[in-house]
């Protein structure tokens, strides 16, 4: 087993190794190796290991902190370009004109209002005005560009004259964001008579309002260019 010579003096005493050798004889020897070198070596991979380390642990240090600033930074700055788009957005809408005025057609009316059950949407499928197709003709159903103060009318006429022995009537109401606003009914109570009713709201809409049939109907809906109209309009007050 080696051992660090004990006569050795200063810078020596690093370089030296004393290891105990027995000959044929069985005579103690020693021999003193030089591992100046070696030492040198040792120390130079032992400081470029622990400089690999240290750097290792500061660029990944670092890299995390590049990546936190950055996803913070795209966070802040895209939730700062969706405020001022729906700033733009809303102060847009607030200056242009939002509304539409929808009516049922000749052709589609009778087929449609015989179509119709309880719960159903009436469907409008012309109109006049309609910015920004704000109206669905599909659907039936308004969706309001941006929330506030709108003013909503329908009216609803029938006709007596289509089956159901001369007898027209119909009940409707006014869906505004899930909730009912108003109701309407239209009876014809004498043989081959017409008759119309017209609601008119004010009401705050978030979302969209249309228009529904609430119980079975008798006749038709009645709407010709040479008669009468039924209708459905809405616009923007602020």
């Amino acid at each position: 087993m080696g051992a660090y010579v004990e006569n050795c003096i200063g810078q020596q005493c690093s370089e030296l190794v004393s290891i105990p050798l027995l000959d044929n004889m069985k005579a103690t020897l020693k021999a003193d190796l030089d591992v100046a070198e070696l030492n040198k070596v040792l120390h130079k991979y032992i400081q470029q290991e622990v400089i690999k380390a240290v750097k290792g642990t500061f660029d990944t240090q670092m890299e995390g902190a590049v990546e936190q600033i950055t996803d913070n930074v795209t966070r802040l700055t895209q939730s700062n370009v969706n405020a001022a788009i729906e700033k733009f957005q809303d102060c847009v809408c607030e200056k242009a004109f939002v509304g539409f005025s929808a009516y049922m057609s000749d052709g589609f009316v009778v087929a449609h209002s015989q179509s119709l059950s309880q719960g159903s949407t009436l469907i409008f499928d012309r109109t006049e005005t309609n910015t920004a197709f704000v109206y669905n003709t599909n659907t039936g159903v308004f969706t309001a560009p941006s929330s506030g103060m709108y003013a909503l009318t329908w009216t609803i006429c029938v006709d007596s004259r289509i089956k159901d022995e001369d007898i027209g009537e119909f009940g409707t109401e006014l869906v505004v964001d899930g909730q009912i606003c108003g109701a309407l009914h239209a009876d014809t109570e004498q043989h081959a008579d017409d008759d119309c009713s017209t609601g008119f709201i004010i009401k705050n809409v978030r979302r969209n309002a249309y228009v529904r049939n609430i119980y079975a109907h008798q006749g038709a809906i009645l709407s010709r260019e040479d008669r009468t109209r039924t209708t459905f309009s809405g616009w923007k007050l602020n």
